[in-house]
């Protein structure tokens, strides 16, 4: 009875081994993520081939300008990370901080993130908030993060998602921000009303 209980122990200690390194290959190589309720989402790494600095200063030499801001989605280095947004959040704060890159550059990088889910879009902007707050970005590149600037790729994550209670929360700390102008105030104020994606939904780019 003894050694059946012992193969019993061994056999599910193996199946947990097995397991525990399957899921690691996967979260490295690209697979599923799990949580208690069960998968959660597919996860892609972050596509290392090309460094996301280059990316983002090919992608402006394609489009050379962004009057139309719809023209990167023809460009495929750009679509890597706006189709995966996630993994390249942090090189895109650290780009939008760095004073050598233009600001067409640094709305580009922005224009990356446009695909993140509301939390993690809300993680992102809190990131900007704190930039700005720390003199490293201007004024105009919070308005663009938050997506009340001319120029918008598609309806910005925190416009569409004005209800939200974590987005309402961090637009309010924002809006009450003695750094900011009147004009993104207004702006923000406008945007938490609904009205700006009442906006842009009747007029789409």
């Amino acid at each position: 009875m003894k050694k059946k209980i012992l193969i019993t122990i061994a056999i599910l200690l193996v199946l947990s081994l097995s397991t525990i390194l399957s899921f690691s290959y996967l979260t490295k190589k690209g697979g599923l993520i799990l949580n208690s309720s069960g998968v959660t989402k597919i996860f892609v790494p972050k596509d290392n081939s090309v460094l996301f600095n280059d990316r983002i200063l090919k992608t402006e030499n394609t489009v050379v300008d962004l009057t139309a801001a719809s023209d990167l989605l023809n460009v495929k280095l750009f679509i890597t990370v706006f189709t995966n947004p996630e993994p390249y959040i942090p090189d895109v704060t650290g780009f939008i901080a760095d004073s050598k890159y233009s600001k067409q550059e640094k709305c580009i990088a922005i224009y990356s993130m446009a695909e993140l889910d509301v939390n993690k879009y809300v993680e992102f902007a809190n990131e900007g908030y704190h930039l700005f707050k720390n003199g490293k970005i201007e004024e105009d590149l919070l308005g663009q993060i938050i997506g009340t600037e001319e120029g918008i790729l598609i309806y910005p994550c925190l416009v569409k998602n004005y209800e939200n209670k974590k987005v309402r929360d961090l637009l309010t700390l924002i809006k009450n921000d003695k750094l900011l102008s009147g004009n993104l105030k207004q702006n923000i104020e406008y945007l938490l009303s609904g009205k700006w994606y009442d906006g842009i939904k009747s007029n789409p780019e």
